[in-house]
């Protein structure tokens, strides 16, 4: 799993600033909404993620927002949401939705902003790596279940196999 957050943040008071300075080096596109907001889109293995960051004060909470296009085909969103509940269930932090309308994927996490900004980075890292690195997993599983070349749990166990032997 990739690790994004690295380097020096010791000056960085704000997370989202952080978050900024990594896109530029990064070389992802983003839009820094407000002080509070950022959205980052990233490059990954199969779809472009979009990923919104926000910070709330008053609930003292980073949340984390990523998605990526699916279009759910007509009659596969039984299918996926089977998939989605099995893929949560084995979830130990953030948890998948599908948005219909807008016909994608969505994962979402927050975190509790608590003790040194140092911990609050540490913290952030892990939600940010672990989002994008679930997209980019369960990525061919919710392909294979739209397109109704596998049920779920066939669908899942291929992401969830492990590769044996050499080529």
């Amino acid at each position: 799993m990739a690790v994004f957050l690295a380097g020096d943040r010791s000056g960085a008071s704000h997370p989202l600033s952080y978050l900024e300075s990594l896109a530029i080096a990064k070389e992802w596109s983003f839009n820094r909404i407000d002080e509070d907001v950022i959205i980052l889109r990233v490059e990954s293995s199969w779809r472009i993620l979009s990923i919104i960051v926000s910070l709330s004060h008053v609930e003292e909470t980073i949340k984390l927002t990523c998605s990526f296009d699916l279009n759910p085909r007509n009659g596969m969103e039984l299918g996926l949401l089977q998939l989605i509940n099995q893929i949560n269930r084995k979830s130990t932090g953030g948890a998948f939705t599908i948005d219909q309308k807008k016909g994608r994927v969505v994962y979402l996490d927050r975190i509790m902003l608590n003790g040194t900004n140092e911990k609050n980075w540490k913290r952030l890292n892990v939600i940010l790596t672990t989002a994008v690195h679930n997209c980019e997993k369960y990525y061919p599983s919710f392909q294979l279940v739209n397109f109704g070349k596998s049920h779920p749990q066939e669908a899942l166990d291929i992401v969830m196999a492990d590769v044996m032997g050499t080529a």
